[in-house]
């Protein structure tokens, strides 16, 4: 019985402390009773490194987004296995000490759902400590991405850029919008690479 394991040692403590001190049982239950002792509780850890959380909530959205159009003969909706993306760390992007993810690279049925020219629809997802679920956060557009030192409401603004053709393309930035908690289009600037000299 672990009630009596503890009445045990408590007296093999009562008994050792009165030895070595001279001291009665009633100093040294006062003594005692100055302590705070606390039962440690088993909690959830806020995060975990662990993706296969994610990668269930993110399967589950472009499962929702994708069903209409990609359905298999003879059924209504897609499966897991029918859907592969990218997982890529795109950093902290509003401070709170946990990176944000970039879903990417989508394939439905193994088909690349961008376009010819590299650019597709890459979906950042945030965990939500206090609910401890993953949302998605914004939708981006491009071949690529990068985080730019400007903010937005706390939140880093992320330019990303797509080739329209071997010479032209548009750089897109998007930033933090409070009132809907998601990233949206800011601006998009067309880009002739041919006087630039950059792609």
């Amino acid at each position: 019985n672990l009630s009596d394991v503890y009445i045990w040692a408590d007296m093999q403590v009562q008994e050792t402390f009165i030895e070595l001190t001279g001291e009665d049982s009633a100093t040294f239950d006062r003594i005692l009773s100055t302590f705070k002792f606390t039962t440690p509780t088993q909690t959830q850890p806020a995060f975990s490194s662990n993706l296969t959380n994610i990668r269930k909530f993110v399967t589950a959205d472009l499962r929702s987004q994708y069903s209409s159009n990609w359905s298999k003969s003879g059924t209504d909706t897609l499966s897991d296995s029918d859907i592969a993306f990218d997982l890529t760390s795109i950093g902290d992007v509003n401070g709170d000490g946990t990176t944000e993810w970039l879903a990417n690279n989508v394939r439905i049925h193994g088909t690349f759902t961008g376009g010819a020219n590299g650019s597709e629809s890459m979906y950042i997802w945030h965990w939500q400590s206090q609910n401890e679920i993953w949302k998605k956060i914004g939708m981006i557009n491009g071949s690529s991405y990068k985080l730019l030192t400007t903010k937005t409401n706390g939140y880093y603004d992320i330019q990303t850029s797509q080739s329209d053709s071997a010479s032209t393309g548009r750089n897109f930035v998007y930033k933090w919008d409070s009132s809907s908690g998601q990233y949206k289009e800011a601006s998009s600037i067309s880009m002739d690479y041919s006087q630039t000299g950059t792609q």
